[in-house]
């Protein structure tokens, strides 16, 4: 994976940073390859550590150490990184994959949406739109599609 120039500073940064407050090992020399690839003159990160590099970029992103320590610029490049990681390129695709599926209520009034927790930190969003219904699962790890009813006339109970 090729790091920008401007994305460059940011990212060796956070695996110096990272580094720093493991332990020695394996995980600790891994985050000091990160810094060190990223930081030399092509920056060019080897195949190997592109989800590594998601890994850390999520937890930095997540956590708002992104934001704290690097600032809105910081967290442009953050991302932009982990879009091009395997963490990041799974979540576009699962992204428009679920954007297709809601393509069935484009242009159609929606006469309600529900939010319904399942357990902790889980949820179930339920848009009924004319005889559709789409019912998706919300959780840390994202938004999936559960089920979409096309026809459905029992107003999108569960």
């Amino acid at each position: 994976m090729k790091i920008s120039p401007d994305e460059r500073d940011v990212l060796v940064a956070e695996a110096r940073a990272l580094a720093g407050e493991l332990p020695p090992g394996e995980a600790r020399d891994t985050f000091a390859e990160i810094a060190a690839t990223a930081g030399a003159g092509t920056g060019e990160i080897p195949d190997e550590l592109d989800g590594r590099v998601g890994q850390m970029l999520e937890l930095s992103l997540g956590s708002g150490r992104a934001r704290a320590e690097h600032g809105p610029e910081g967290v442009r490049a953050m991302t932009a990184i982990w879009r091009r990681t395997p963490s990041g390129a799974s979540a576009d695709r699962d992204a428009r994959d679920l954007n297709t599926a809601l393509s069935v209520l484009s242009g159609r009034p929606v006469e309600f949406v529900r939010v319904t927790p399942t357990g902790p930190g889980t949820s179930t969003v339920v848009i009924s739109a004319g005889r559709q219904t789409v019912r998706l699962a919300a959780d840390a790890a994202g938004i999936r599609l559960r089920s979409i009813d096309v026809g459905a006339t029992d107003g999108g109970g569960e």
